[in-house]
C-alpha cells in the first residue's frame, strides 16, 4: 500500500518553496512569488513553455513566477501585508506548485497532506482561515503550523519524523531549549521552544529581508545606480551583484550594509523575545531566506547560534518532516487499535 503524499508549501513573499515527498522520495520546486494576468503569447514555444506556469483562481487565468516576470514586465512580489494567505495570488501560487510538481512527476497529488505555515505573530489568529483557504484551492487534507514551527522541525526531526535524540534531550536527560529565528522576505518570526514545547505567548514577529531590499534600493539609487526595483534589490541581496548594461556589477559593499541596517532589528527583536529565558537557552537555531546573509550579523551575539542546512527550504523540509511525523503517529495508532479490539 502506498504512503499518503506530503506536500509542503512555504508561500513566502519572495518566492513559493515547495517540496513533495512521495514514496521516499522527496522533489522541490521553487517559484518566485510574483503573479499577473494571463495574456496570449504568440511565440509557440514561448507559449508552451508558460503554460506551466498558467493556472485559474475564480475563472481568470494567471501567469506565475519567471512566466509573470518576464511576459508581464512586473518589477514587484507579491503579499507585502497580513492578509497575504486570503488573496488570489495566493491561491494562484498554491495551484503553480501543485501543477509543478505534477509536471515534475510527483504521484499522489489527488488526495495529498499538505503543511502549510502561517507567521508566528499571526499564528493564532489566521490559522484556521488560512486552512481553509488552502483547502479550497487544492484537493488534500491541510493542516497549518507557524512558520518558525518549520525551521525547528527541521532540525529536530530526521526523515522518519523522529526526533534525534542529542537535539532533544540534553546528556542529563532534560530536554533542550532553543530560540527559533526564522528571517523571510516580509517577516523574521520568533518562537521559544522550552523543555521541547513551544511557548504561545511567545511567537513573535518584525521587519523582513523586504525591508534589507528597501534600504539597498536607497543605498544604490544614491550612488548613481539608476531603475532599480524591489524585485533587483531582493536579486541583488542574493547575488552581490547588479546588472549594467550587460555587465554584472559588484554591490557586495552595499548589500552588507543593508543586511546590517535589517539585522540589527532583528536582533533587538530576539533580545526582547528571549531576555527572560536567555541563560536557559540551549542556542539559537536561524532559518529563512534571508539566514545566509543575516547570520553573520547575529551570530557574534547570540551564543550557540547554528544556522540551519539549506536555511532557504529549511522551513518546508521542516514541514515535510511534521507530515511525516504525523502520518507516522497515526498509524501507530491505528495499529494499537487494530491490536486492542483483536
Amino acid at each position: 500500500m502506498e504512503e499518503q503524499t506530503i506536500v509542503a508549501l512555504d508561500a513566502g513573499r519572495s518566492a513559493m518553496k515547495a517540496i513533495a515527498y512521495a514514496n521516499g522520495i522527496k522533489t522541490e520546486t521553487v517559484i518566485p512569488s510574483i503573479v499577473a494576468p494571463w495574456e496570449s503569447i504568440s511565440d509557440d514555444a514561448q507559449a508552451e513553455k508558460a503554460e506551466i506556469e498558467t493556472v485559474e483562481v475564480f475563472g481568470r487565468k494567471y501567469f506565475c513566477g519567471e512566466t509573470a516576470r518576464i511576459v508581464s514586465g512586473t518589477s514587484m512580489m507579491t503579499g507585502l501585508d497580513d492578509n497575504w494567505h486570503t488573496t488570489k495570488e495566493y491561491r494562484a501560487l498554491c495551484l503553480a506548485a501543485i501543477k509543478k510538481l505534477v509536471h515534475m512527476g510527483v504521484p499522489g497529488l489527488t488526495n495529498p497532506l499538505v503543511i502549510v505555515g502561517t507567521p508566528a505573530k499571526l499564528f493564532q489568529a489566521h490559522r484556521a482561515k488560512h486552512q481553509e483557504v488552502t483547502a479550497q484551492t487544492i484537493n488534500g487534507t491541510v493542516r497549518a503550523i507557524s512558520q518558525p514551527m518549520g525551521a525547528y522541525f527541521s532540525y529536530l526531526l530526521d526523515d522518519r519524523g523522529v526526533p534525534h535524540r542529542d537535539r532533544l534531550f540534553r546528556k542529563n536527560g532534560s530536554k533542550r531549549s532553543w530560540g527559533i529565528i526564522e528571517i523571510g522576505h516580509f517577516t523574521t518570526d520568533f518562537v521559544l521552544i522550552r523543555e521541547g514545547a513551544p511557548i504561545d505567548n511567545s511567537f513573535r514577529s518584525c521587519e523582513g529581508m523586504s525591508v534589507a531590499s528597501d534600504r539597498l534600493m536607497q543605498i544604490l539609487t544614491n550612488k548613481g545606480y539608476n531603475n532599480q526595483t524591489p524585485l533587483k534589490c531582493a536579486t541583488s541581496l542574493v547575488t552581490g551583484t547588479v546588472s549594467l548594461r550587460g555587465e554584472d556589477v559588484s554591490v557586495s559593499a552595499e548589500v552588507n550594509e543593508a543586511a546590517g541596517y535589517v539585522a540589527e532589528r532583528i536582533l533587538t527583536m530576539a533580545i526582547n523575545t528571549f531576555s527572560a529565558v536567555r541563560e536557559d537557552l540551549d542556542g539559537f537555531l536561524i532559518g529563512g531566506g534571508g539566514a545566509s546573509l543575516i547570520f553573520p550579523h547575529l551570530q557574534g551575539s547570540l551564543h550557540n547560534a547554528v544556522l540551519l542546512e539549506n536555511p532557504r527550504m529549511a522551513v518546508a523540509e521542516g514541514y515535510i518532516k511534521f507530515g511525516t511525523s504525523a502520518i507516522l503517529r497515526a498509524t501507530r495508532a491505528q495499529k494499537l487499535m487494530v491490536e486492542a479490539n483483536g
